[in-house]
């Protein structure tokens, strides 16, 4: 039997991530894991299976702050809604959206 390669189903492949370590609510423990995680499913996602990534720290970083993984960045949840409104798929695109 022939191999058939999934990426020929889809135009396109898009993952958008949002990890949150730390919280600005003191009643909400910070974390250590969601910012590694997210590295490493990037990571995966781009090298081995095609996919464009977009990160909310990318998004909501200002040109003097550093992009990418900024720990001093927590997003609010306007930023949330607002990353998430910007996704831009279509029936034939392949999307992932990681929350940790």
């Amino acid at each position: 039997m022939p191999i058939v390669s999934i990426n020929k189903f889809f135009t396109e492949s898009k993952a958008y991530f949002i990890a949150i370590n730390k919280y600005q609510s003191e009643s909400i423990n910070d974390l250590e894991s969601p910012l590694h995680d997210a590295d490493a499913l990037k990571q995966v996602l781009k090298e081995s299976h095609g996919f464009s990534v977009y990160d909310i720290h990318d998004t909501i970083a200002s040109p003097k702050q550093n992009t990418g993984n900024n720990l001093s960045l927590s997003p609010n949840s306007a930023d949330i809604l607002h990353f998430l409104s910007s996704i831009d798929a279509n029936e034939n695109s392949r999307v992932i959206i990681y929350f940790a």
